[in-house]
């Protein structure tokens, strides 16, 4: 997979990852509301988890592939090990 690739599968997946927050709000609310089953619910947060759980391997990936971009290119230093610390960690 490429790096350009990586990229945009990392903005697909934030945006999946938000769409399905917010349809466990609002299966959670109408399960407050009477309209929903527990089962919903139960259905909803396990979508949630494997959103996250994509999302969190597509970073992994676009984070592996450009260090080897840069360490086949020998232009990875320090800077980039920190930069991706950073960003990990937010």
């Amino acid at each position: 997979m490429t790096l350009l690739s990586n990229i945009s599968r990392v903005k697909a997946l934030k945006q999946a990852l938000i769409s399905t927050e917010t349809a466990l709000k609002a299966v959670q609310t109408g399960f407050e509301l009477g309209t929903r089953t527990s089962v919903d619910v139960v259905n909803a947060q396990r979508d949630l988890l494997s959103a996250q759980r994509n999302y969190s391997r597509v970073r992994y990936d676009y984070v592996l592939n450009s260090l080897r971009l840069k360490q086949a290119a020998g232009l990875i230093n320090i800077d980039d090990l920190a930069g991706i610390n950073k960003w990990l960690s937010q």
